[in-house]
């Protein structure tokens, strides 16, 4: 058996040749012909014990040590007989979107009676759901919210000196 050096930040810049380049253990950098690298773990998946590449990311977003620790993540994972391909595609790939988080924003301050408007009495729920009736404005929600805020944080750079006083 011949020891293959393992893979260095200097010299994964200077790999230009298309292919597999190994790093050890089942991680290798694999260089496309446009010149592109991607990293790429290489197992046996315990069920049927066929061949199967799982990729961990371009290498512009993912470094040699990030990839290294994914890849011993995965390995970790074979050998308590997980494939790792399966328990990636498992996992919830849950991405809120800005409504979710101010519905959860406004919530969180429901109970504390900091979410009324002062000059109109109404709720920053209420609010939130006419600016949703009118258009789905998020810019006008936020900026209520961002005025609210302001009204109820003392410490806040914005709102005026009788808003304080208050």
């Amino acid at each position: 058996m011949t020891y293959r050096q393992k893979l260095t930040p200097f010299t994964i810049t200077k790999i230009r040749q298309p292919g597999r380049h190994t790093d050890g253990e089942g991680l290798a950098l694999v260089v496309a012909k446009d010149g592109s690298k991607r990293w790429v773990l290489r197992y046996r998946a315990p069920a049927d014990g066929r061949v199967r590449d799982m990729g961990l990311g371009p290498l512009r977003t993912v470094d040699l040590f990030a990839a290294r620790e994914q890849a011993k993540t995965g390995r970790a994972l074979v050998t308590r007989g997980v494939d790792p391909l399966d328990a990636r595609a498992a996992e919830p790939t849950f991405a809120p979107t800005l409504a979710s988080v101010l519905d959860d924003f406004i919530k969180a301050l429901a109970p504390t009676g900091h979410c009324l408007n002062r000059s109109t009495g109404r709720g920053l729920d209420q609010e939130a759901e006419d600016a949703r009736r009118r258009g789905g404005k998020l810019v006008e929600l936020t900026n209520r919210l961002h005025e609210a805020k302001s009204k109820h944080d003392p410490d806040s750079e914005s709102g005026s000196e009788q808003d304080r006083a208050e």
